[in-house]
C-alpha cells in the first residue's frame, strides 16, 4: 500500500528489480476483473469491464479478440471469470494506493448483526465487502504508512 504519488514508482522498481515478476494495480472493486460472488449482476459486471476494456483498446489502436484466449488472466480453466482469491494468487505483487484503500475501508466490514422482526421484510441483497479482507494476504508493506492516519498519532 502506498500513496498514489509513490504507486507508479512501486512498480518501476518490481519491473527493475524483479523484472519477471507479476504485478497487479488494485483500482478498486467496481474496476476488479475478477468475481467476487457467483450472482447473475456479478458476472454480468465482470463482462462488461471486459468489453469495456477490449473497446478502450481497439479505440487506442490495438487489436484485440472479442474471443477469450487461453492465456487469458481472467479466465479459469474452465473459460468463466475467476473468483478474486483465485485471480490475484496469479500475481507476485498487488499495489494499492491509499486512496483506494480509504474507498474501500468503507465496505471492509461485515454488516453488523441486528435483531429482526417476524413481520418486517428486509432486503436480501448482502452487503459488499471489500475484495482486500476476502484474501489471506502473506505480506503487507505499508509505505509512508503515516499518510493513512491523517497526521494523528494513536
Amino acid at each position: 500500500m502506498t500513496p498514489p504519488s509513490l504507486s507508479r514508482q512501486w512498480q518501476e522498481e518490481i519491473a527493475t528489480h524483479a523484472p519477471d515478476a507479476k504485478v497487479f494495480v488494485y483500482m478498486g472493486y467496481q474496476n476488479l476483473p475478477a468475481l467476487l460472488s457467483d450472482s447473475s449482476q456479478e458476472i454480468e459486471r465482470v463482462k462488461d469491464l471486459k468489453t469495456k476494456k477490449q473497446a478502450k483498446k481497439r479505440k487506442g489502436g490495438a487489436k484485440t479478440d472479442s474471443a477469450p484466449t487461453e492465456d487469458d488472466p481472467f479466465l479459469g480453466p474452465d473459460g468463466r471469470p475467476l473468483h478474486w482469491p483465485d485471480f490475484i494468487q496469479l500475481f507476485d505483487f498487488a499495489i494499492v494506493d491509499f486512496s483506494v484503500l480509504r474507498h474501500d475501508l468503507n465496505i471492509a466490514r461485515p454488516a453488523p448483526v441486528r435483531p429482526r422482526r417476524e413481520d418486517v421484510s428486509y432486503a436480501t441483497e448482502a452487503r459488499r465487502r471489500s475484495p482486500l479482507v476476502m484474501v489471506e494476504w502473506r505480506r503487507v508493506v505499508m509505505d509512508e504508512v503515516q499518510m493513512v492516519g491523517g497526521g494523528k498519532t494513536e
